[in-house]
């Protein structure tokens, strides 16, 4: 009994210093993860809006939930490879 009382608290011990750790380096890298995530939103909405289906779902309802158009602002749909 002892013994598995040790170990949970040892692996939840484990478990909190990982979580800490990339809570950390989610926030030292903060400005760099914003950068890649919009560019490369910014490329898919380019690229693959309206010829793929599951991304053309995904790029309405990331719109639509957070009230925002494009990856950086509503310009960006101008050099899209398809009419607005």
């Amino acid at each position: 009994m002892v013994k598995e009382c040790f170990a949970f608290a040892v692996f939840l011990l484990v478990i909190f210093l990982v979580e800490a750790i990339v809570g950390v380096l989610a926030y030292m890298y903060e400005g760099t993860i914003r950068e890649d995530l919009s560019r490369n939103l910014n490329t898919t909405m380019m690229e693959n809006y309206k010829y793929n289906e599951k991304i053309t779902t995904a790029v309405d309802s990331i719109q639509s939930q957070f009230h925002c158009c494009g990856a950086y602002t509503f310009e960006d749909w101008q050099n899209s490879s398809w009419d607005v």
